[in-house]
């Protein structure tokens, strides 16, 4: 009993101690959290708001950039064809290999965006999708039809977003065919030869009308019609007498004194033409053309380059070094036209302008072909 009862003594005498240090604990853990919760409360520091206003930023560019490099790089293929005369087109363009590989390399990129972009959204929304199909599952709805607009809703949302985001990860692809065509009708509408002395429009045959309604055929005829100051309209036409024999009529306009019509003929086998008043010369045909008895000579006498189905692109320059004539702008819709800005005189400039009228009906003929162009079209 003794013994009972000192044990109970002792035990009445430690439970004080106990609670006292259980209750020290606890204030030391209650301490511990409100400095949690003061360290929670504190403002963050510049460098923590800095990343979080900039996060959004990094995602787009990492996401978009590869797309935003392609779409930079088929810009920069569109100018070079829009302006196949420019500094970047005559180094680019001097060879056929230098300029296939810098497509060629453009194309692999586009595909590579398009892989990128697929792979980047399928990380951003991987996640998500099982959550939102779950959402579906877990809802409880009464009525029959908030549960069938419910899914109207959610269907049509996904497949909105569906459609967006096919957009958005096929951007290299759509893109540029919108930007080219709107590119060049802009510029075709713009161009009105500021400062020179008369805007010329070249409208050539096509292929389907030479194949189906033969050549003798007045309606189809290459033309070309000279604006000059003061309203003056000047008209050009087109007509091959033989083969590798050409003859350009240029009609002035009839308020002038003189408006009889003259005669271009062009021989492209001796590279000889005769003029008005019976003016005889030379002449070198494309890459680089020129007219060395009227001192006109070619800008850009190293550029050589093959022009095929496009355009032909040509300055030519004076003996003063002036720019005579210059071509412009080839017709999105309709690759058989093309304007030139020209200056001087209309005897002058009418043998250069036969010779190009010529080479668009060539190209005229290539772009409108359904099949691969021939020598057999290269003079009618």
């Amino acid at each position: 009993m003794t013994d009972d009862s000192h044990d109970r003594h002792q035990s009445r005498m430690r439970t004080p101690q106990i609670k006292a240090d259980s209750n020290g604990v606890s204030s030391r853990r209650q301490s511990l959290g409100d400095i949690d919760h003061e360290s929670q409360t504190a403002p963050p520091k510049q460098k923590q708001v800095f990343l979080r206003l900039c996060y959004p930023l990094f995602l787009v560019i990492r996401i978009l950039g590869p797309s935003a490099c392609d779409i930079f790089w088929q810009c920069y293929i569109q100018y070079i064809q829009l302006f196949p005369l420019s500094s970047s087109a005559r180094f680019l363009r001097a060879t056929p290999f230098r300029w296939t590989l810098f497509v060629v390399g453009e194309n692999f990129l586009m595909v590579f965006c398009v892989g990128y972009n697929v792979f980047s959204f399928w990380a951003i929304f991987q996640h998500k999708i099982p959550h939102l199909v779950g959402s579906r599952e877990h809802k409880s709805l009464r009525r029959s039809f908030r549960k069938w607009l419910d899914t109207l809703v959610t269907s049509t949302c996904c497949l909105i977003g569906g459609v967006l985001l096919v957009v958005l990860v096929t951007v290299p692809f759509w893109w540029r065919g919108w930007a080219w065509g709107t590119w060049r009708r802009t510029a075709w509408n713009d161009e009105v030869c500021d400062g020179w002395e008369y805007t010329i429009s070249m409208n050539t045959v096509d292929y389907r009308a030479v194949m189906f309604r033969g050549t003798d055929d007045p309606a189809i005829f290459s033309r070309a019609t000279i604006l000059g100051s003061g309203g003056l309209q000047h008209n050009m036409k087109l007509e091959h007498t033989a083969l590798n024999h050409s003859k350009v009529t240029v009609q002035p306009d009839t308020r002038l004194s003189i408006s009889e019509p003259f005669f271009i003929q062009y021989n492209y086998t001796a590279l000889s033409y005769s003029g008005p008043n019976r003016s005889v010369g030379t002449f070198t045909d494309f890459p680089i053309l020129s007219f060395p008895d009227l001192s006109l000579t070619s800008a850009y006498p190293n550029y050589t380059r093959d022009w095929g189905c496009d355009a032909p692109a040509v300055v030519m320059l004076d003996s003063d070094m002036q720019e005579t004539v210059r071509t412009t702008i080839g017709n999105y819709d309709d690759c058989t036209m093309l304007k030139v800005c020209a200056r001087g005189g209309l005897n002058r400039i009418a043998a250069p302008l036969g010779a190009i009228l010529i080479e668009l009906e060539k190209s005229g003929l290539c772009c409108t072909s359904p099949f691969v162009y021939t020598t057999t079209l290269e003079r009618l």
